[in-house]
């Protein structure tokens, strides 16, 4: 008896690891993120990220040139990215496995591009 309640209890503490490690991502994630990418003319444009708690928030289009909004999803470590049904009716929804640093996420892409944001709020 007393190993069955041992091993209850070993399995509801890693559930709860995992919830609650689920939750910090999600935390972490949100704010503004930017980054800086050089055109195809070698002209250098900041873009800029906001990630809201309600799945909500903006992505630059036209290389940088202006922002439009969006919703996304975090589970685990991937990072999926809706830009609006016209944008992803061409385009498709942007799919990224995400890591976090210090102030820092870098978005790996399934081509490998390899987006890297330092947090700015």
């Amino acid at each position: 008896m007393k190993k069955i309640l041992c091993m209850a209890l070993a399995l509801v503490l890693v559930l709860a690891c995992f919830a609650g490690c689920a939750k910090v991502q999600k935390n972490l994630i949100i704010g503004t993120w930017s980054y800086q990418q050089t055109t195809i003319l070698n002209v250098v444009t900041e873009r800029t990220y906001t990630f809201r708690e309600d799945g909500t928030g903006s992505a630059p289009v036209l290389d940088g040139i202006t922002n439009v909004d969006m919703t996304y999803t975090l589970s685990g470590d991937q990072l999926t990215i809706n830009r609006g049904e016209l944008i992803d009716s061409i385009a498709g929804a942007e799919v990224y496995t995400v890591k976090f640093g210090v102030n820092t996420m870098t978005l790996t892409g399934a081509d490998g591009t390899v987006i890297e944001l330092k947090k700015v709020s």
